[in-house]
């Protein structure tokens, strides 16, 4: 399976290496996400960390953040 044209252009051969092709896509980029602490803030904030982020979160429900960090 080959990357997405225009995404990591030649790098990948196979299933393997799309996979390394694919990590850090956003490394060291700041991103600041907000109604992070649930929905689908949470899972974006949780993917662009995967990917390598450096995040900030924000929700008005300042426990709710302090819980979504720890998860």
């Amino acid at each position: 399976m080959r990357a997405e044209k225009g995404r990591n252009k030649g790098c990948c051969h196979d299933d393997k290496e799309e996979e390394k092709c694919r990590m850090g896509l956003l490394d060291q980029r700041v991103a600041f996400i907000t109604g992070a602490a649930s929905g689908i803030g949470y899972e974006m904030a949780r993917h662009f960390a995967k990917e390598g982020a450096i995040i900030a979160i924000a929700d008005l429900n300042a426990g709710a953040v302090a819980a979504s960090t720890e998860r």
